[in-house]
């Protein structure tokens, strides 16, 4: 598993069968980032993908931010293309939050991830201390970082330490940044491959069954309504603005025969 940093440009001999993470641009603490970092997001994306390799991406997770929020906006930054898991990234400083207190600021995080496969990427220097060893996520995979000697030693995932309830990672973060093909990427080994995401016409119907649910959603919470069109047997849906309802810009007239 490759982790890229920079733009990536995969000469043919590299195109093989690989995942690529990709990291959800930001700007210090801001998430969205510059428009240059969402360039590479898009080339990064476009990259991997027309290279025959599937893609991850990953958001790193500040605690004084709200979780929910930084997840939302990680999935805004990849909408529309086939990412087959989200991973949150605990590493930051929990600066004196009790353990508690984070267990529940990941539990916001995971449950943001909504219907998009989520997983949990960190140490065990981090977890032990940053969250008293929770086990909550356990059912969730684990990407593990821990340096091995150098960049030529593999781990061994027979002599993982367990920590929060894994008893093995899902991928082995073993170096950081190492230059290959000219780009700086992080190492990492992938023991078996995570589930592939869904063949199109099957995405294609599961975005339209998570857009179906969003929009019902919002129905429920009274953002929209329908009222008889002037042209009935047919309703038109109206949007609240303030205090009134009005036309959608198209109007939206649905047929209720």
């Amino acid at each position: 598993m490759r982790q890229a940093q920079g733009v990536v440009r995969l000469p043919k001999r590299e195109r093989r069968k690989e995942l690529l993470a990709i990291a959800i641009p930001r700007k210090g603490a801001r998430l969205g980032g510059s428009p240059s970092h969402e360039r590479k997001l898009l080339a990064n994306l476009a990259t991997t993908l027309a290279g025959g390799m599937s893609a991850d991406a990953y958001v790193f997770l500040y605690w004084h931010l709200p979780p929910a929020a930084q997840v939302q906006a990680a999935l805004a930054a990849i909408a529309g293309f086939p990412v087959g898991r989200l991973w949150l990234d605990c590493e930051d400083a929990v600066e004196g939050r009790a353990p508690e207190q984070v267990v529940g600021l990941i539990g916001e995080a995971v449950a943001a991830c909504g219907d998009l496969p989520c997983g949990v990427y960190t140490g065990r220097w981090w977890w032990l201390p940053s969250t008293g060893d929770s086990a909550a996520f356990s059912h969730l995979p684990l990407w593990h970082a821990e340096w091995t000697a150098g960049p030529d030693v593999l781990p061994s995932f027979d002599a993982f330490r367990p920590y929060g309830g894994w008893s093995r990672p899902a991928i082995w973060q073993f170096q950081g940044t190492t230059q290959l093909c000219g780009v700086d990427v992080d190492l990492n080994l992938m023991e078996q491959p995570l589930p592939a995401p869904l063949p199109p016409s099957e995405r294609d119907e599961l975005e339209a069954l998570r857009a179906e649910r969003r929009f019902l959603r919002a129905l429920l919470d009274g953002r929209y309504r329908f009222r008889p069109s002037s042209a009935p047997p047919a309703a038109e849906l109206m949007r609240r603005q303030g205090e009134a309802f009005v036309p959608l810009e198209p109007p939206c007239i649905l047929d209720v025969e």
